[in-house]
């Protein structure tokens, strides 16, 4: 089987909504109205055969929740030094043309070409990506592949540094930097702040330096500003996080589980491994929607019976919710997302 037949389950398993490509340089969209697709019609091409062999490719922006910084130059140093402006990302993709990506978490961003003067970048927060481990039939077969992180990353992409892109590429101001149009008010405030504060930490050698960044970003986009007091407690407990080393953020993906929810699994070890899977490709809270059909069971290399009775427990314990029932065909799955 081909790259699309075999990889597009893992891509939808992740959340991410596929479609194939192919014509001469591997890029072109081979159906109608991929830019509509969810993960269910994503599911029903992954299973038609005449779509095997096609390469992979998904929609930046919104709808999957992915912007890429797209460098159009095979110099490593380049790329290693417009990442470092970006901020650090977990996954990092060499293309077929020895060229390179990095993914990040969709905050806005609209698709540029060159949108910068002087670097050879493209900004794709809208439009077609190319994904591993798609091949470039014009360039003797050269694959796509990940250079760092894997899709288990996806749920643990930063958004790209405040400040590293004008603000054009927003549409409007982007929602970073926070401008008197575009202030975060009482009732979010925290809800806001810490977020922030977690993100920079990872960039900041001192407890001070990040409360000096956070005193300013404060004034600047809360209406009304938190106290100081406020601020300062926020910014101490952020940085107990970095101390003891439990900034997940743009790290390894991980799973965790309370010793509650471990009770509540009634030592059942398989419903554990999928919860953990899940929690690990989708995050904590999860959010977005997924197949769980016996493709992913294949992935596992489970037999669909013990897949199902693993499912079934997880939903009866209100780990995870059914949102689609799927059945009505043989491309029709179930879909789901983590309570």
């Amino acid at each position: 089987m081909g790259v699309f037949g075999s990889h597009a389950p893992n891509y939808l398993a992740h959340g991410i909504a596929v479609f194939p490509t192919g014509g001469e340089t591997g890029k072109q969209a081979l159906v109608k109205n991929y830019q509509k697709m969810g993960i269910p019609a994503s599911t029903q091409l992954a299973g038609q055969e005449r779509f095997h062999d096609a390469n992979i490719g998904f929609l930046c922006g919104k709808r999957n929740r992915i912007t890429v910084l797209d460098v159009d130059t095979p110099n490593i140093t380049v790329f290693n030094r417009l990442v470092a402006e970006c901020g650090d990302t977990a996954i990092k993709v060499q293309t077929g043309s020895n060229k390179y990506q990095a993914w990040y978490r969709h905050n806005g961003e609209l698709r540029k070409i060159r949108p910068i003067e002087g670097e050879e970048i493209d900004i794709l927060g809208d439009g077609v990506c190319i994904a591993p481990p798609s091949i470039r039939p014009d360039l003797d077969g050269k694959a796509y592949r990940f250079l760092e992180g894997s899709l288990d990353d996806v749920c643990r992409l930063p958004t790209i540094r405040e400040g590293a892109l004008p603000p054009e590429l927003y549409g409007m101001v982007s929602k970073q930097v926070g401008t008197d149009n575009d202030k975060i008010l009482d009732g979010n405030r925290n809800n806001a702040f810490f977020p922030w504060a977690m993100m920079e930490a990872l960039t900041c050698e001192t407890e001070a330096e990040l409360l000096f960044k956070a005193a300013a970003r404060n004034e600047a986009v809360c209406d009304p500003p938190l106290s100081e007091s406020r601020v300062a407690s926020t910014i101490h407990s952020v940085w107990g996080y970095k101390e003891r080393d439990s900034i997940w953020i743009g790290k390894e993906a991980r799973a965790v589980i309370t010793t509650k929810e471990l009770d509540n699994l009634d030592s059942n070890a398989d419903a554990a491994f999928l919860l953990m899977r899940l929690r690990a490709a989708h995050g904590w809270r999860g959010g977005g929607e997924f197949a769980l059909s016996k493709a992913f069971a294949a992935s596992l290399g489970w037999t669909l019976p013990c897949f199902k009775r693993a499912r079934a427990f997880l939903v009866e314990r209100e780990f995870i919710v059914c949102l689609h029932q799927g059945g009505k065909g043989p491309h029709d799955p179930p879909i789901y997302r983590l309570v």
